[in-house]
């Protein structure tokens, strides 16, 4: 599949900027529904169980009636197949007349991605209630040496000057060119020094494949965020609402358009519906107005840190130039409480060069009316449907980490819990 065709024998359907795909089960094992902006190149695409079911409304809605019913499983099934109850029609109601969102928990849909930015990638790892995508991953694929950079007029304001823009985008591809030279110039040269000094049978398959990986761990660090990825990532319909008002709220053009994508491609209109196949649960698809409430809390915490007390004065800010910084894992200290560490991450969002254990002084040695003011500014306003971002999750076990990107994706992938990144993909100016 590329940017211009899709080598699926697929039905299409263009509607707008938009191009509606699908692919049969006799190809693909399960019925596929794609949509591709034809605007960005950004192709999403998800399976469906049943081409005529929402099979996702109708699991979740068999569950929720065991809240009311003393019945077992199978009769529930049985008496909403007789009764010919079209559950995403009693989901939406269950939304509208009690509030109930966690039924949308019960529904689990996944999306595929093509031909978005490795940093989309990044932000929805570490968005995501778990940690449930697999990446493309540079480790083990040389096709990056062929990653674009996704152009910059995605970017930029659309205030910036447009007779500047060209030159602006020339510029920015090189970069990607540049990274793509060294990305192939010293795979070669590693590959050779390194089967030199390991003593690598090539003849031996799992010598050979071990040797490429290795080769690829140290030639990915010349790949940079804005060139091309993909991945598969799954979640709740609850949390794919949520997911989807954080992108509708980012300061990123690109990422307002991508959750309005991912929100069509899940609750699609009827007229495409009615030519491709069912969606899986579009009732479960609630609150996906764009949640800027975080943004403006921590422009409400800026303001209140520089105008109302002494951080600067007492915590100092790390201002060198940029280098090679040594890795590094470290438990934090018991005394910081939890509602402490939370501020911090707020904190080193906002101000990432701030140094960490004077922070957390700082902030355990606030009196109490400060703390007060401070927590008021983190939980404005937040609700069961306006909820509180990835980072504010935070345990008396907490884990400081030093390392690089690709180490960081890592440790997503095999570390129980929740991540914090320093990442403004969603969220800042």
């Amino acid at each position: 599949m590329n940017r211009d065709s899709l080598s699926l024998p697929a039905k299409a359907w263009e509607q707008g900027a938009y191009r509606w795909f699908s692919s049969p089960i006799q190809v693909t094992g399960l019925p596929l529904l794609g949509l591709e902006d034809r605007e960005t190149g950004i192709i999403l695409s998800t399976t469906l169980a049943n081409p005529e079911k929402r099979v996702a409304a109708h699991r979740a809605w068999a569950a929720a009636r065991h809240s009311r019913s003393s019945k077992m499983a199978w009769e529930i099934l049985s008496e909403m197949g007789e009764r010919g109850v079209d559950p995403d029609q009693k989901i939406e109601a269950t939304f509208r007349g009690y509030g109930h969102a966690s039924v949308g928990d019960m529904a689990r849909l996944t999306i595929d991605f093509a031909h978005v930015p490795m940093h989309l990638c990044m932000a929805l790892f570490h968005e995501g209630v778990i940690n449930s995508g697999q990446e493309k991953s540079t480790r083990y694929q040389a096709a990056f040496r062929h990653a674009l950079l996704q152009p910059i007029h995605q970017y930029v304001p659309e205030t910036f000057p447009r007779e500047e823009l060209q030159q602006v985008e020339k510029e920015y591809q090189e970069l990607g060119y540049m990274a793509q030279a060294f990305f192939v110039k010293h795979q070669a040269a590693l590959h050779t020094a390194l089967a030199a000094y390991f003593a690598v049978d090539e003849t031996d398959a799992q010598q050979r494949q071990a040797l490429q990986s290795r080769v690829l761990d140290c030639t990915r660090s010349f790949l940079l965020l804005g060139q091309g990825s993909g991945m598969s990532f799954e979640s709740s319909a609850r949390d794919w609402s949520r997911l989807i008002a954080l992108l509708k709220a980012s300061p990123r053009r690109l990422y307002r358009r991508i959750g309005l994508q991912i929100e069509t491609l899940l609750a699609p209109p009827k007229d495409i519906e009615a030519h491709f196949y069912k969606a899986e649960a579009p009732s479960l698809l609630r609150h996906t107005q764009p949640l800027d409430l975080i943004n403006q809390n921590l422009r409400a915490l800026k303001q209140y840190i520089e105008t109302q007390t002494d951080l600067f004065k007492e915590v100092s800010v790390i201002t060198e130039d940029p280098m090679l910084k040594a890795q590094y894992v470290r438990l934090l200290h018991p005394d910081a409480t939890e509602g402490e560490r939370l501020l911090a991450q707020y904190l080193l969002l906002l101000w990432p060069s701030l140094e960490q254990e004077q922070l957390l002084q700082w902030i355990h040695m606030q009196p109490l009316e400060k703390k007060h003011a401070l927590s008021s500014l983190l939980f404005s306003r937040h609700s069961h449907y306006q909820e509180l971002p990835s980072f504010a999750r935070t345990t008396r076990l907490t884990l400081a980490l030093r390392c690089c990107l690709g180490r960081c994706g890592i440790l997503i992938g095999t570390v129980p819990g929740g991540v914090f990144s320093l990442c403004l993909s969603f969220l800042g100016q």
